[in-house]
Protein backbone atom coordinates (compact mmCIF):
# COMPACT_ATOMS: atom_id res chain seq x y z
CA UNK A 1 0.00 0.00 0.00
CA UNK A 2 1.46 3.43 -0.63
CA UNK A 3 2.18 5.18 2.77
CA UNK A 4 0.04 7.93 1.86
CA UNK A 5 -2.59 6.06 2.14
CA UNK A 6 -1.34 3.78 4.68
CA UNK A 7 -0.95 5.85 7.32
CA UNK A 8 -3.68 8.26 6.66
CA UNK A 9 -4.91 9.52 9.68
CA UNK A 10 -7.79 7.62 11.53
CA UNK A 11 -8.22 10.42 14.77
CA UNK A 12 -8.46 13.91 15.23
CA UNK A 13 -4.63 13.17 16.80
CA UNK A 14 -2.93 11.99 14.16
CA UNK A 15 -3.58 14.86 12.01
CA UNK A 16 -0.70 17.47 11.97
CA UNK A 17 -0.10 21.19 11.13
CA UNK A 18 -3.28 23.83 11.28
CA UNK A 19 -3.98 23.12 15.05
CA UNK A 20 -6.49 25.85 15.65
CA UNK A 21 -8.62 24.48 12.61
CA UNK A 22 -8.50 21.22 13.42
CA UNK A 23 -9.42 21.81 17.17
CA UNK A 24 -12.56 23.34 15.85
CA UNK A 25 -13.28 20.50 13.49
CA UNK A 26 -13.09 18.37 16.29
CA UNK A 27 -15.02 20.52 18.71
CA UNK A 28 -17.64 20.85 15.62
CA UNK A 29 -17.76 17.16 15.60
CA UNK A 30 -18.09 16.04 18.74
CA UNK A 31 -21.25 18.21 19.53
CA UNK A 32 -22.57 16.93 16.23
CA UNK A 33 -23.05 20.63 15.12
CA UNK A 34 -21.87 21.21 12.07
CA UNK A 35 -22.48 23.95 9.92
CA UNK A 36 -21.78 24.34 5.73
CA UNK A 37 -18.06 24.03 5.91
CA UNK A 38 -15.75 25.47 2.78
CA UNK A 39 -11.99 24.26 3.48
CA UNK A 40 -9.44 25.52 1.12
CA UNK A 41 -5.08 25.96 0.69
CA UNK A 42 -2.91 24.31 -0.79
CA UNK A 43 -2.44 20.52 -1.81
CA UNK A 44 -1.24 17.86 0.58
CA UNK A 45 -1.97 20.62 4.17
CA UNK A 46 -4.55 17.54 5.75
CA UNK A 47 -8.12 19.06 4.39
CA UNK A 48 -9.07 15.57 2.96
CA UNK A 49 -7.44 13.73 5.71
CA UNK A 50 -9.71 15.90 8.18
CA UNK A 51 -12.80 15.22 6.64
CA UNK A 52 -11.96 11.40 6.73
CA UNK A 53 -11.24 11.66 10.42
CA UNK A 54 -14.94 13.65 11.00
CA UNK A 55 -17.18 11.44 8.67
CA UNK A 56 -15.57 8.26 10.72
CA UNK A 57 -16.12 9.88 14.15
CA UNK A 58 -19.64 10.66 13.30
CA UNK A 59 -20.83 7.60 11.44
CA UNK A 60 -18.23 4.66 11.90
CA UNK A 61 -18.46 2.22 9.02
CA UNK A 62 -22.18 3.76 7.78
CA UNK A 63 -21.27 4.48 4.08
CA UNK A 64 -24.77 5.28 3.14
CA UNK A 65 -24.41 8.21 5.65
CA UNK A 66 -22.17 10.63 3.53
CA UNK A 67 -21.58 10.88 -0.07
CA UNK A 68 -18.23 12.54 -1.84
CA UNK A 69 -18.30 13.87 -5.37
CA UNK A 70 -14.80 15.25 -6.73
CA UNK A 71 -15.88 18.23 -8.81
CA UNK A 72 -12.77 18.44 -11.00
CA UNK A 73 -14.22 15.39 -13.07
CA UNK A 74 -18.38 16.38 -11.97
CA UNK A 75 -18.41 19.65 -12.42
CA UNK A 76 -21.68 20.69 -14.42
CA UNK A 77 -25.09 21.76 -13.38
CA UNK A 78 -26.33 18.33 -14.23
CA UNK A 79 -24.25 17.08 -11.53
CA UNK A 80 -25.88 19.26 -9.33
CA UNK A 81 -28.95 18.63 -10.30
CA UNK A 82 -29.23 14.83 -10.49
CA UNK A 83 -26.69 13.33 -7.68
CA UNK A 84 -26.27 16.33 -4.94
CA UNK A 85 -29.99 17.44 -4.61
CA UNK A 86 -31.05 13.66 -4.72
CA UNK A 87 -28.63 13.15 -2.11
CA UNK A 88 -29.90 16.30 -0.33
CA UNK A 89 -33.11 15.84 -0.46
CA UNK A 90 -33.62 12.01 1.02
CA UNK A 91 -31.30 13.28 3.91
CA UNK A 92 -32.46 12.27 7.56
CA UNK A 93 -30.87 11.69 10.78
CA UNK A 94 -28.18 8.95 11.22
CA UNK A 95 -28.38 7.29 14.70
CA UNK A 96 -27.33 10.29 16.91
CA UNK A 97 -26.33 12.61 14.17
CA UNK A 98 -29.06 14.93 12.59
CA UNK A 99 -27.63 15.01 9.30
CA UNK A 100 -26.05 13.20 6.76
CA UNK A 101 -22.82 14.69 4.68
CA UNK A 102 -22.33 15.65 0.94
CA UNK A 103 -18.51 16.07 0.51
CA UNK A 104 -17.64 18.13 -2.58
CA UNK A 105 -14.01 17.87 -2.92
CA UNK A 106 -11.94 20.45 -5.65
CA UNK A 107 -15.28 22.59 -5.51
CA UNK A 108 -13.33 25.46 -6.90
CA UNK A 109 -13.44 23.83 -10.34
CA UNK A 110 -17.43 23.74 -10.72
CA UNK A 111 -18.88 25.57 -13.39
CA UNK A 112 -20.43 29.35 -13.17
CA UNK A 113 -23.88 27.10 -13.61
CA UNK A 114 -23.26 25.34 -11.35
CA UNK A 115 -22.31 27.59 -8.17
CA UNK A 116 -26.02 29.09 -8.02
CA UNK A 117 -27.80 25.69 -8.47
CA UNK A 118 -25.51 24.40 -5.43
CA UNK A 119 -26.36 27.30 -3.20
CA UNK A 120 -29.70 26.90 -3.63
CA UNK A 121 -29.34 23.32 -2.45
CA UNK A 122 -27.58 24.17 0.44
CA UNK A 123 -30.11 26.66 1.59
CA UNK A 124 -33.19 24.14 1.29
CA UNK A 125 -31.74 21.17 2.37
CA UNK A 126 -29.66 22.37 5.33
CA UNK A 127 -31.64 20.81 8.17
CA UNK A 128 -30.78 17.26 7.58
CA UNK A 129 -27.99 17.56 4.68
CA UNK A 130 -24.34 19.47 5.80
CA UNK A 131 -21.99 20.16 2.95
CA UNK A 132 -18.32 20.23 3.10
CA UNK A 133 -16.31 22.33 0.19
CA UNK A 134 -12.92 21.70 -0.66
CA UNK A 135 -10.44 23.55 -2.95
CA UNK A 136 -6.83 24.71 -3.70
CA UNK A 137 -7.87 28.44 -4.74
CA UNK A 138 -11.10 30.39 -2.78
CA UNK A 139 -11.14 32.71 -5.75
CA UNK A 140 -13.27 30.47 -8.42
CA UNK A 141 -16.08 30.21 -5.72
CA UNK A 142 -18.40 32.52 -6.01
CA UNK A 143 -19.57 34.94 -2.68
CA UNK A 144 -23.17 33.27 -2.49
CA UNK A 145 -21.48 29.97 -2.00
CA UNK A 146 -18.91 31.15 0.36
CA UNK A 147 -21.62 33.22 2.61
CA UNK A 148 -23.07 30.14 3.55
CA UNK A 149 -20.22 28.32 4.58
CA UNK A 150 -17.99 28.49 7.35
CA UNK A 151 -14.93 29.16 5.78
CA UNK A 152 -11.36 27.78 7.09
CA UNK A 153 -7.70 28.65 5.15
CA UNK A 154 -5.17 25.38 5.28
CA UNK A 155 -2.07 26.61 5.24
CA UNK A 156 1.26 24.85 4.99
CA UNK A 157 2.32 22.60 7.12
CA UNK A 158 5.53 24.07 8.92
CA UNK A 159 8.92 20.99 8.61
CA UNK A 160 8.56 21.03 12.57
CA UNK A 161 5.34 19.44 12.12
CA UNK A 162 6.86 17.06 9.28
CA UNK A 163 9.37 15.90 11.11
CA UNK A 164 8.10 13.70 14.02
CA UNK A 165 5.53 12.22 11.52
CA UNK A 166 7.97 11.09 9.40
CA UNK A 167 10.26 9.83 11.87
CA UNK A 168 7.37 8.12 13.43
CA UNK A 169 6.06 6.46 9.81
CA UNK A 170 9.82 5.27 9.36
CA UNK A 171 10.50 3.59 12.11
CA UNK A 172 6.68 1.84 11.99
CA UNK A 173 8.18 0.69 8.11
CA UNK A 174 11.52 -0.59 9.60
CA UNK A 175 13.63 2.00 7.75
CA UNK A 176 17.06 2.62 9.70
CA UNK A 177 17.81 6.77 8.52
CA UNK A 178 19.53 9.71 9.85
CA UNK A 179 17.47 12.64 11.35
CA UNK A 180 19.27 15.15 9.04
CA UNK A 181 17.68 12.93 6.22
CA UNK A 182 14.28 13.30 8.18
CA UNK A 183 15.03 16.90 8.67
CA UNK A 184 15.86 17.31 5.23
CA UNK A 185 12.68 16.11 3.62
CA UNK A 186 10.26 18.24 5.67
CA UNK A 187 12.18 21.33 4.93
CA UNK A 188 11.94 20.26 0.83
CA UNK A 189 8.48 18.71 1.18
CA UNK A 190 7.35 22.45 0.26
CA UNK A 191 4.57 21.93 3.63
CA UNK A 192 2.69 19.12 2.04
CA UNK A 193 2.78 15.25 4.04
CA UNK A 194 1.68 14.35 0.80
CA UNK A 195 5.17 15.22 -1.21
CA UNK A 196 7.20 14.05 1.52
CA UNK A 197 5.80 10.71 1.46
CA UNK A 198 5.25 10.46 -2.64
CA UNK A 199 8.32 12.03 -3.43
CA UNK A 200 10.67 10.99 -0.69
CA UNK A 201 9.43 8.16 1.14
CA UNK A 202 8.23 5.83 -1.25
CA UNK A 203 11.76 5.66 -3.00
CA UNK A 204 13.01 4.86 0.65
CA UNK A 205 11.07 2.48 1.83
CA UNK A 206 11.95 0.92 -1.72
CA UNK A 207 15.77 0.99 -1.51
CA UNK A 208 15.22 0.09 2.73
CA UNK A 209 13.46 -3.21 1.59
CA UNK A 210 16.36 -3.70 -1.09
CA UNK A 211 18.81 -3.61 1.53
CA UNK A 212 17.27 -3.95 4.94
CA UNK A 213 20.83 -2.95 6.87
CA UNK A 214 21.55 -0.10 4.97
CA UNK A 215 21.11 3.48 6.73
CA UNK A 216 19.91 6.02 4.81
CA UNK A 217 21.92 9.28 5.08
CA UNK A 218 21.33 12.83 4.09
CA UNK A 219 23.48 12.43 1.01
CA UNK A 220 21.55 9.78 -0.15
CA UNK A 221 18.23 11.17 0.32
CA UNK A 222 19.71 14.34 -1.79
CA UNK A 223 20.24 12.11 -4.64
CA UNK A 224 16.58 10.64 -4.97
CA UNK A 225 15.34 12.20 -8.27
CA UNK A 226 15.30 11.33 -11.96
CA UNK A 227 18.68 12.59 -13.72
CA UNK A 228 17.55 15.28 -15.86
CA UNK A 229 19.29 14.23 -18.35
CA UNK A 230 17.74 10.56 -18.71
CA UNK A 231 14.14 12.64 -18.11
CA UNK A 232 14.58 14.30 -21.62
CA UNK A 233 15.44 10.98 -23.04
CA UNK A 234 12.72 9.39 -22.16
CA UNK A 235 10.12 11.67 -22.94
CA UNK A 236 11.70 12.43 -26.79
CA UNK A 237 11.83 8.92 -27.26
CA UNK A 238 8.08 8.22 -26.20
CA UNK A 239 6.49 11.25 -28.43
CA UNK A 240 8.50 10.32 -31.34
CA UNK A 241 7.29 6.32 -31.30
CA UNK A 242 10.39 4.89 -29.64
CA UNK A 243 8.57 3.07 -27.20
CA UNK A 244 10.34 0.11 -26.29
CA UNK A 245 13.22 2.00 -26.10
CA UNK A 246 11.68 4.50 -23.23
CA UNK A 247 10.11 1.90 -21.87
CA UNK A 248 13.81 0.42 -21.12
CA UNK A 249 15.31 3.65 -19.99
CA UNK A 250 12.21 3.93 -16.90
CA UNK A 251 13.27 -0.01 -15.86
CA UNK A 252 16.89 1.09 -15.57
CA UNK A 253 15.55 3.59 -13.60
CA UNK A 254 13.87 1.84 -11.32
CA UNK A 255 17.06 -0.31 -10.60
CA UNK A 256 18.24 2.97 -8.89
CA UNK A 257 15.82 2.30 -6.68
CA UNK A 258 13.21 5.04 -7.86
CA UNK A 259 9.82 4.43 -7.54
CA UNK A 260 7.70 4.12 -10.63
CA UNK A 261 5.32 6.81 -9.30
CA UNK A 262 8.31 9.17 -8.49
CA UNK A 263 9.76 8.51 -12.25
CA UNK A 264 6.68 9.25 -13.92
CA UNK A 265 5.79 12.20 -11.81
CA UNK A 266 9.24 13.50 -12.92
CA UNK A 267 8.95 12.65 -16.76
CA UNK A 268 6.27 14.71 -16.47
CA UNK A 269 7.66 17.72 -14.60
CA UNK A 270 10.56 17.52 -17.74
CA UNK A 271 7.41 18.03 -20.50
CA UNK A 272 6.26 20.96 -18.59
CA UNK A 273 9.63 22.86 -18.73
CA UNK A 274 9.78 22.39 -22.48
CA UNK A 275 9.39 25.26 -24.82
CA UNK A 276 8.25 22.85 -27.49
CA UNK A 277 5.34 21.17 -25.38
CA UNK A 278 2.40 23.68 -25.93
CA UNK A 279 0.03 24.38 -22.65
CA UNK A 280 -2.75 22.31 -23.60
CA UNK A 281 -0.39 19.10 -24.57
CA UNK A 282 0.93 19.85 -21.01
CA UNK A 283 -2.51 19.67 -20.07
CA UNK A 284 -3.23 16.46 -21.23
CA UNK A 285 0.51 14.86 -20.22
CA UNK A 286 -0.48 16.20 -16.36
CA UNK A 287 -4.01 14.36 -16.88
CA UNK A 288 -2.23 11.24 -17.54
CA UNK A 289 -0.39 11.45 -14.42
CA UNK A 290 -2.83 11.48 -12.82
CA UNK A 291 -4.55 8.51 -14.25
CA UNK A 292 -1.24 6.65 -13.86
CA UNK A 293 -0.73 7.81 -9.91
CA UNK A 294 -4.71 6.01 -9.80
CA UNK A 295 -4.13 3.24 -11.14
CA UNK A 296 -1.10 2.50 -9.36
CA UNK A 297 -2.97 3.27 -6.06
CA UNK A 298 -5.50 0.76 -7.39
CA UNK A 299 -2.67 -2.23 -7.61
CA UNK A 300 -2.38 -2.04 -11.17
CA UNK A 301 0.91 -3.84 -11.83
CA UNK A 302 3.97 -1.35 -12.92
CA UNK A 303 4.93 -3.24 -15.90
CA UNK A 304 1.56 -2.26 -17.28
CA UNK A 305 1.61 1.25 -15.78
CA UNK A 306 4.98 2.30 -17.51
CA UNK A 307 3.47 0.63 -20.86
CA UNK A 308 0.23 2.72 -20.76
CA UNK A 309 2.48 5.75 -19.92
CA UNK A 310 5.01 5.67 -22.88
CA UNK A 311 2.08 4.55 -25.20
CA UNK A 312 -0.01 7.96 -24.48
CA UNK A 313 2.66 10.17 -23.97
CA UNK A 314 3.29 9.01 -28.09
CA UNK A 315 -0.21 9.44 -28.74
CA UNK A 316 -0.60 13.05 -27.32
CA UNK A 317 2.90 13.51 -29.22
CA UNK A 318 1.06 12.49 -32.71
CA UNK A 319 -1.87 14.33 -31.80
CA UNK A 320 -0.48 17.74 -31.45
CA UNK A 321 2.06 17.25 -34.47
CA UNK A 322 -1.68 16.27 -36.49
CA UNK A 323 -3.30 19.84 -35.53
CA UNK A 324 0.54 21.70 -36.49
CA UNK A 325 0.69 19.55 -39.63
CA UNK A 326 3.84 17.90 -39.11
CA UNK A 327 2.33 14.19 -38.82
Amino acid sequence: MQLAEKYRPKTFDDLIGNKEIIAELKLMTEQKSLPHLLLTGPPGTGKTSAIGVMRQTLYGNNRFASKEINASTDNGIDVIRTDVKDFATHASPQGNVPFKLLILEESDELTSKAQPALRRIMELYSKHCRFILTGNKDKSIIDAVKDRTHWLQFIKITPEDIFPRLKMIFEKEHVLITDKAIKYISEKSDGSMRNALNKFGETIRSKSNKRPNIEITLSMVQQIKLNLKRGNDILKKALNHNLLEARELIFNEQKTGLTTKLILNQICEVAYTWDVVKELMKADIAELNLEMELALLQGAEEVSVITAFIGTISKIGKKWRKKNGKD
